[in-house]
């Protein structure tokens, strides 16, 4: 944890010395007035009472930007709120307790061990009523701070998720997909009239789907799954026995996707990858536990295609803002795995 971290909001360490001095003048003016009896014990009273204010403001900053990292607002507010509560209540007690002894040993070696104690732990009202107020400050400022960077991420995300919709939209009914498809149709006419009414009923499926896939955030798995048995039909229908698919993704009620986020990975594995009938592309969609897996054999065609991994990266975005567990990316030497969770909506 950087030393600038945990000194916000001021800008340096110099500025809260200041400040705790300055502090400390009016917290001994109001509440031990006999310090100002003598030089010798008005330097000793603003030594001792800064060294309290810079410990307790110091480390107080420091707990609170400990559980930032580790117990962020997003998991849990009223968590968070008491965690801050519990956390800085006992670091207060603690620190005001070190300062006191080393203080007393320093300034006045004369008092007992038990009269140190006892002194300190009378004064420690003091210094709790000072950490639950540095306590609820910091809760305040934190958490409407975390309300105004969730809205702003709220917002983002859901301009990221109209644009993707555009996009994925655009990109499914493109073009080449369409020509591809009907030159297919076309030979199957002529070839084989009974495969080609059904080609014909599953792609006016597919665009069925995709039509009413932009309308929604997330979709039915069994819908998703549907769906995918169309695409791949056309695909097998298209490339033969050079792309072979294997699917076995069994699924519940109230299990959701991303709408085509499988068909996404589908389509980057057919982009990417050579497929011939002596070296077939093997594509395996499947389930394990609450995640469905898309693996393709890793042959890369010897021409790159240029990528910029846009819709992987979206995608990765938009599962982020239904849940927290991740969209995982694996590659090695003989495949390529990206796994999407499911997310249930009891």
């Amino acid at each position: 944890m950087k030393l600038t971290a945990v000194i916000k909001p001021f800008k340096n360490i110099w500025q809260v010395f200041i400040v705790m001095t300055l502090l400390d003048f009016v917290f001994l003016h109001f509440c031990w007035p006999q310090s100002y009896n003598s030089v010798g014990s008005f330097v000793v009273a603003n030594i001792w009472g800064t060294t309290i204010w810079v410990t307790q403001a110091v480390g107080n900053s420091a707990v609170f930007h400990y559980l930032d990292e580790k117990l962020p607002w997003r998991d849990g507010m009223l968590k968070r709120a008491l965690a801050n509560i519990v956390g800085i209540a006992i670091y207060s007690t603690l620190a005001y307790f070190v300062v006191q002894v080393i203080m007393f040993t320093i300034f006045v070696p004369e008092v007992t061990w038990s009269e140190m104690v006892s002194q300190t732990l009378e004064s420690t009202k003091i210094t709790l009523s000072i950490s639950f107020a540095i306590s609820f400050l910091l809760t305040f400022i934190g958490f409407g701070k975390n309300m105004i960077t969730m809205e702003v991420e709220k917002e983002r995300l859901q301009t990221e998720m109209i644009r993707y919709k555009y996009d994925s939209l655009k990109s499914q009914i493109n073009p080449h997909f369409l020509f591809n498809s009907f030159n297919v149709l076309t030979e199957l006419v002529y070839e084989d009239q009974k495969l080609a009414e059904k080609f014909i009923r599953q792609l006016s499926d597919l665009y069925r789907y995709v039509l009413d896939a932009k309308e929604v955030e997330l979709i039915a798995l069994e819908k998703e799954v549907e769906f995918i048995e169309s695409f791949t039909f056309l695909l097998k229908t298209r490339f033969e026995n050079r792309v072979q698919f294997e699917l076995e993704v069994p699924f519940f009620a109230s299990e959701m996707v991303i709408p085509m986020s499988l068909q996404l990975l589908i389509e980057n594995c057919i982009k990417h990858n050579q497929a011939t009938t002596k070296k077939p592309l093997v594509v395996k969609i499947f389930r394990t536990g609450n995640v469905v897996t898309v693996e393709n054999n890793w042959q890369p065609k010897t021409t790159p295609v240029e990528s910029h991994k846009i819709g992987l990266t979206n995608l990765t975005e938009r599962y982020a803002y239904f849940t927290e567990e991740k969209v995982i990316v694996t590659q090695n030497e003989e495949s390529f795995i990206v796994s999407i969770p499911i997310i249930s909506q009891q």
